[in-house]
């Protein structure tokens, strides 16, 4: 059993991986780095979103309602999280749905984050433009780089 142990500690990473092909080692390597990609956007999101707690609350919900989300343990990275995919959609597609102006009596922000007003997102940007553009560049990263692992595996591999 010990020869066995030896044995794998000597295969170095150039035997276990039998191909020449380096964009094939890219390819396969896009996924611990997606992995560190997403820890490190989460790490970041606990901590950021924790120094600038009242922001988020006051901006997500509103006065009122922070104190009720923050009252029953709501996670508000996860709230973050849809903020970032509808706030994408915004900035990408320019679906200006999804945050209503304050004015527009027929249309209402959604419901899982009721305070984001077109006039309140303005104001967030501000004050929050690092954390918005980190975690935007960290969902188009991770998006083109799965991306080009989906279509490399189904179209190239053998």
């Amino acid at each position: 059993m010990l020869g066995f142990f030896e044995d794998l500690k000597n295969i170095g990473i150039r035997d276990i991986i039998v191909t020449d092909d380096i964009f094939l080692v890219c390819v396969f390597l896009i996924i611990p780095f997606d992995v560190f990609l997403l820890l490190f956007t989460y790490i970041y999101n606990k901590i950021y979103i924790k120094k600038n707690k009242r922001d988020f609350l006051v901006f997500f919900f509103g006065e009122k309602g922070g104190e009720d989300f923050s009252r029953v343990g709501g996670d508000l990275v996860v709230v973050a999280y849809w903020f970032l995919i509808y706030y994408s959609n915004y900035k990408t597609f320019s679906a200006k749905l999804h945050f209503p102006s304050i004015n527009d009596e027929k249309n209402k922000p959604i419901p899982i984050i009721p305070n984001t007003y077109r006039e309140n997102v303005k104001l967030f940007e501000e004050k929050h433009k690092n954390w918005l553009l980190i975690n935007l560049s960290s969902l188009y990263l991770g998006f083109v780089l799965g991306s080009i692992f989906l279509v490399y595996g189904f179209f190239f591999m053998d």
